[in-house]
C-alpha cells in the first residue's frame, strides 16, 4: 500500500506542477505586447498534454520490468554469511516467493529462513524508476524496524544490478555504507551478494545467497 500511495502522490504532484507551469506561461504571454505574440515565440514550459503524456510513459512498465518479471515464482535459498573474512561463513537455508504487483511494475519478494538460529522473515521490493533511469530495492524484516533502501544501475547485459545505500550499524551506532550485487544467472537461478566495511574498515563480502527455482 505504501508504494501505491507514493505513486499516487507523485502523479498528483506532477499534475499540479504541470498546471501551474501552463498557467504561468499563459499569464506571461498575456503580459507581452501583441507584436511579440505574433513573433512565433515558443514557451520553454511543456504543455499540460505533454506533461500528461510524459507521466503516462514514465508510469508504463517497460523492458526493465519485463526482465524482473522473469523471476516470478518460488525459489530455495542457500545463504552464506561472513562476520570475519578470515573465518568460514555460517550457513543457512530459506525460501523465497516472488510476484509482480501493481500492474507488473514491481517485483515483490517474501522470504522465510533463519538468522542466528531463529526464524527470520523479510520482504523486498525491486523495481526500475523510468524517470530517474535507475534500479532500486527496498528491504524490511522482522528483526528490525527500518527499511534498507538501495539504488543503482544494471550492466550492459541488464542481468547484473549493482545497488548502493546505507543501513544502521548497531556496532558503531551510526550509518554504514553497503553495496549489493544482484546477478540474474539464468531463468532459474539468481545470486545476491552484499558488501560492507570489514574489521579493518575495508570492504568485504558479508552475505551471499544463491537462489534456485522450485520446479513443479
Amino acid at each position: 500500500m505504501r508504494f501505491a500511495m507514493t505513486s499516487v502522490c507523485v502523479a498528483v504532484m506532477m499534475f499540479v506542477s504541470a498546471s501551474a507551469l501552463v498557467r504561468a506561461d499563459d499569464m506571461a504571454k498575456e503580459a507581452k505586447p501583441a507584436a511579440e505574440k505574433s513573433a512565433g515565440e515558443k514557451s520553454a514550459a511543456p504543455s499540460q498534454d505533454e506533461m500528461m503524456k510524459q507521466m503516462m510513459e514514465i508510469g508504463t512498465p517497460g523492458p526493465e520490468q519485463a526482465q524482473l518479471a522473469k523471476y516470478v515464482g518460488e525459489f530455495t535459498a542457500e545463504v552464506s554469511m561472513w562476520m570475519d573474512p578470515s573465518q568460514p561463513p555460517s550457513k543457512s537455508t530459506g525460501k523465497l516467493k516472488n510476484e509482480m504487483v501493481l500492474g507488473g511494475r514491481y517485483l515483490m519478494g517474501n522470504y522465510e529462513g533463519e538468522f542466528m538460529g531463529k526464524p527470520f522473515h523479510g520482504m523486498s521490493c525491486t523495481g526500475y524508476d523510468k524517470g530517474k533511469k535507475k534500479y532500486f530495492s527496498g528491504w524490511i524484516d522482522d528483526m528490525s524496524t527500518g527499511c534498507m533502501m538501495t539504488e543503482g544501475e544494471a550492466d550492459a547485459s541488464g542481468k547484473k544490478l549493482t545497488l548502493s545505500g546505507e543501513c544502521y550499524c548497531p556496532q558503531t551506532n551510526g550509518m554504514m555504507t553497503m553495496r549489493q550485487v544482484m546477478t540474474m544467472v539464468d531463468d532459474d537461478h539468481m545470486k545476491f551478494e552484499m558488501y560492507g566495511p570489514g574489521p579493518d574498515g575495508k570492504e568485504m563480502k558479508h552475505m551471499e545467497i544463491v537462489y534456485t527455482r522450485v520446479k513443479p
